[in-house]
């Protein structure tokens, strides 16, 4: 049972029913959900006082319609319109592990005309149609903690669409917990903060993370320069007193390309402990195949070296031990000419043996 809530335009903070309903059609032709008929829904919500027009786009929001529609999943979204492209993100949630399983944000260009949204309604259709809940991952995901998205943004169409996506990015990753938008809006005017007086330095977003009791915090700005449009992104580990990851873009020349910056940002984050470990790992030398031979083969020669040396060694110590128990003058020469011969034998293995191995960990190493 799927509860599709109608997609948001957040340019003028309403619902969208035409796609609503194009999304309910195209799910139910495809057979794999059951989509609650809309006057299902709207009968439902009324007997609980629940406005089906007012505009829900939240997790949290999402999550209470679903439970009050008796459903196993509910999909929530926004579609705005903006100069030349639609802008959209959808959330589905699976009401019984209360956990975002699927997340997507995109967008698609705009035609003028009754007929632009055409490439819109394409791919929305191509979107629900390939939902299946037999290839939904449910599998309860930990969560790395509470997550806030701090957006600084002056408050246009656009900066509310790009705060949308980056909560659709954090809910895809599904490793954090976010925290609502009003719960945010809430802390902030308990702790009588405005957004407008908050620092970008690592120490002021560390601090409003603390004070929040976040475990990250993404920071976002976008604003307008001579040059076109530019977008600051960054991640903070707040038990870890860090910025783990910052990402100031340059200046833009139109929407689109500010969205594709934020898209980057989001998928070449592999996680916090990830990318923390990434920063201060050493990089890894890889040796080459010759240098490997060449330590290989210095070190089997310094051995080979070492036990001609302990031979060496040891002959000698005989050949002294003869001379002293000799029975004539000539025969204790003899044996102690052999002795000193080698033990001066015994010195020069011994010193190319620790020549070699010398060479072989300085190659090795280097």
């Amino acid at each position: 049972m799927l509860a599709i809530l109608d997609p948001v335009d957040l340019t003028a903070d309403k619902t969208e029913p035409g796609y609503g309903n194009l999304l309910r059609d195209y799910a139910l032709a495809a057979g794999k959900f059951t989509p609650i008929p809309r006057d299902t829904m709207e009968k439902k919500m009324a007997e609980f006082k629940w406005d089906p027009s007012s505009p829900c786009h939240e997790f949290q929001c999402g999550f209470d319609a679903a439970n009050l529609l008796l459903s196993e999943y509910v999909l929530f979204g926004t579609v705005t319109a903006l100069d030349g492209i639609y802008a959209y993100t959808f959330n589905l949630v699976h009401i019984p592990t209360g956990q975002v399983v699927l997340s997507q944000a995109g967008d698609v260009a705009r035609s003028p005309g009754a007929e632009g949204d055409l490439p819109l309604q394409a791919k929305l259709t191509a979107f629900i149609s390939g939902l299946d809940p037999a290839q939904l991952d449910l599998a309860k995901k930990s969560s790395r903690g509470l997550m806030a998205v701090v957006d600084l943004s002056p408050q246009t169409p656009e900066s509310r669409v790009l705060s949308e996506r980056v909560a659709t990015h954090v809910h895809a990753s599904r490793q954090y917990d976010l925290m609502s938008k009003k719960e945010f809006q809430e802390l902030m005017t308990a702790m009588e903060i405005q957004v407008g007086t908050l620092a970008t330095s690592d120490s002021g977003m560390i601090g409003l993370g603390t004070r929040l009791n976040v475990a990250y915090l993404v920071h976002s700005k976008l604003g307008e320069d001579d040059d076109g449009m530019r977008l600051e992104l960054a991640l903070f580990d707040i038990a870890g007193k860090r910025r783990i990851r910052d990402w100031p873009s340059h200046s833009q020349s139109g929407f689109t390309d500010i969205l594709h910056v934020e898209n980057r940002f989001f998928t070449t984050l592999t996680g916090p402990k990830e990318v923390a470990a990434a920063a201060v790992r050493k990089p890894v030398r890889r040796r080459s195949h010759w240098k490997k031979e060449l330590s290989l083969a210095g070190i089997s020669a310094a051995a080979g070296m070492a036990v001609m040396a302990a031979s060496l060694h040891n002959g000698a110590n005989n050949a002294q031990d003869r001379a002293e128990t000799a029975y004539s003058i000539e025969s204790a020469r003899a044996w102690k000419a052999d002795a000193e011969h080698k033990d001066q034998r015994t010195i020069l293995f011994g010193a190319l043996a620790g020549l070699s191995l010398a060479v072989s960990a300085v190659v090795w190493t280097f």
